[in-house]
């Protein structure tokens, strides 16, 4: 055969098992073009190929609608491993024109297959292609309409309406009936009210149909008894009424929850603890006021004006002109916000909020005041005991000789104290400030790039203390700088707070010491191996002396080397007296 021939498979050894069959079919080897995935098919033409024989063992939706997408005129045979009986059904239904089992067939039934695949192929466009002929006119209207068999409900025709609504191609339509539109929970439902509507015109009524992508809605469903080749069948028509019928069920509900929400809203505003409250906006007449009202105010309800006296003769003298100035201007602004001070009816002075908007009146009634009142007094006394302790950091972290900042990921400053701000002016002539750039021309290029990366190390979560030793005017000093990550609210790194001490007299204190510990160990070590050799010589000597007989020549050679060991080890402790001399001329 001239015909080419894919298959799609991706196991080598199968298919050249399959390969081998195809060539005994008279398939010519290179007509067989064997792709081992779907992304290889694509450099293929739509309408190249005899068959398409494809391996599918699992989840063919995906893979088929592929293939057919690339292959809309070809038709597909399975061949599978998979021999669930449900699986082959769903493949059918998606189009595939036969399956293969893999071990169940030879050559000959493999060529039969592929003939018969071929012929019903054939077979389908050519009813596909007739049937677009006869129901041309249900093609012209927009409502979703099927031909529907009226023994069994399975789907003749589908319109194009009808196809985009519910997602289904013409072809899958054939495979389905009204109840797979449908979810399980109303086909029995369905059914009865199906056969109860035998007439040559029936109204459903509402339904709940099921789209191909699971999606669920309302249509008004009709049908008509007609006679469609030559088989009793129903023309049905599907309205969709989503919108209405969700519409009228929200109605429904919301009227229902009116009430009940009520309820509710008057249990929720009468436990609130702040102050909810309405009045009338030209007469500040109260119209509503919750619990808590009252209890803010100090009075029952049944001693409170309406007219607002007792609020008003009961604020503190000092904020009674900027609390009658917010009430005349809500008018001009549509809104209030005050914080004014408040006397109790037990005497004690309050810190109140109040926060007000202006209502439109509707059908002619008059604008309303709407606002919350709340008691801040302790939230008050809170924030000035905290800006009071603020201020005493402030002063305290401005009083210390330590340099104290903090920079964002960008080094602008975020914050200095004043010994930090004194330092850099004194050093370059500048006074940073918030927003300022921290890393300046005012070092050299290799001291600034070394800070640039210390930041750095601290940006990426590092904790660590460094010493730096600048030359100046002034000699050699040496500064501790600390820095610490300032973690954000959901943990990443914003910031790096950073402390400078100047450390030059610990420092130089701790080298002293260094260096008095190198001359003790110089002056151990000479203690320990130069003082041992004399003194080694005048004891090895000393016994060889001849007390009995003074004039033996001998004595006169151990007394000269005896001699010789003493001046080398006065020689010795000179040094030593000397190194301990200048220790103690450098602690003066």
């Amino acid at each position: 055969m001239n015909k080419s021939i894919l298959v799609i498979q991706s196991d080598e050894q199968k298919f050249e098992l399959l390969k081998h069959q195809l060539i005994e079919l008279n398939y010519a080897a290179q007509c067989i073009i064997h792709c081992t995935t779907l992304d290889e098919t694509r450099i293929y033409g739509i309408n190249n190929f005899h068959v398409i024989i494809a391996e599918i063992d699992a989840e063919p939706i995906p893979n088929l609608e592929v293939i057919k997408k690339n292959f809309p005129i070809v038709p597909i045979l399975v061949i599978t491993g998979n021999t669930d009986h449900d699986f082959h059904t769903e493949l059918v239904k998606m189009g595939v024109q036969d399956i293969l089992v893999e071990g169940e067939f030879n050559t000959r039934i493999l060529g039969r297959i592929i003939t018969f695949a071929r012929e019903r192929h054939k077979f389908s466009l050519k009813v596909a292609e007739k049937a677009l002929g006869i129901d041309e006119q249900l093609e012209k209207i927009p409502i979703p309409l099927w031909i529907i068999d009226s023994a069994s409900t399975s789907f003749m025709y589908a319109n194009s309406a009808a196809i985009k609504a519910y997602g289904y191609t013409m072809e899958e339509f054939s495979y389905m009936t009204l109840l797979d539109i449908r979810p399980e929970i109303s086909h029995n439902e369905f059914i009865d009210n199906f056969r109860k509507n035998i007439n040559d015109y029936s109204d459903l009524r509402y339904s709940y149909h099921r789209k191909k992508n699971g999606e669920l809605f309302y249509v008004h469903m009709y049908t008509q008894q007609i006679t469609y080749n030559n088989t009793p069948a129903r023309l049905a028509a599907a309205i969709d009424m989503h919108e209405q019928v969700l519409h009228q069920k929200n109605i429904a509900e919301l009227s229902n929850k009116l009430m009940q929400q009520k309820e509710q809203l008057d249990n929720i505003l009468y436990s609130i603890e702040d102050a909810i409250w309405s009045r009338r906006a030209d007469t500040l007449e109260l119209v509503y006021a919750n619990n808590a009202y009252y209890q803010l105010y100090g009075y029952p309800e049944l001693e409170f004006n309406g007219g607002g006296d007792i609020v008003l003769s009961s604020i503190h003298a000092d904020d009674l002109d900027d609390f009658i100035k917010a009430v005349n201007n809500i008018q001009q602004t549509g809104h209030m916000d005050i914080v004014y001070r408040y006397m109790h009816r037990d005497k004690s002075i309050k810190t109140l909020k109040t926060q007000s908007k202006i209502i439109k009146g509707i059908g002619g009634l008059p604008d309303m005041m709407n606002g919350i009142t709340i008691d801040i007094t302790k939230e008050t006394e809170m924030l000035e005991t905290i800006r009071n302790n603020e201020q005493k950091l402030t002063t305290t972290i401005n009083n210390t000789k330590d340099l104290i900042w903090s920079v964002n990921s960008r080094l602008e400053l975020i914050f200095c104290n004043k010994p930090f701000q004194d330092f850099f002016l004194k050093l370059a002539g500048v006074l940073l400030k918030e927003g300022d750039y921290v890393l300046g021309r005012w070092h050299d290029e290799a001291f600034t790039s070394k800070m640039a990366e210390e930041y750095r190390r601290a940006f990426n979560g590092e904790s660590f203390t460094t010493i730096v030793e600048e030359t100046t005017s002034n000699g050699i000093i040496y500064n501790e700088i600390s820095r610490t990550p300032i973690p954000g609210h959901d943990g990443r790194i914003i910031g790096v707070n950073c402390v400078a001490r100047d450390i030059t007299t610990q420092r130089k204190q701790l080298l002293k010491i260094q260096e008095q510990n190198e001359k003790f160990r110089e002056i151990a070590w000479v203690q320990s191996h130069k003082v041992r050799s004399p003194v080694s010589s005048i004891l090895g000597l000393v016994p060889l002396f001849d007390y009995n007989n003074a004039g033996n020549k001998d004595n006169i050679e151990i007394l000269q080397n005896i001699n010789l060991a003493a001046e080398e080890l006065d020689i010795i402790i000179r040094k030593v007296v000397k190194s301990i001399n200048i220790l103690e001329s450098r602690e003066e």
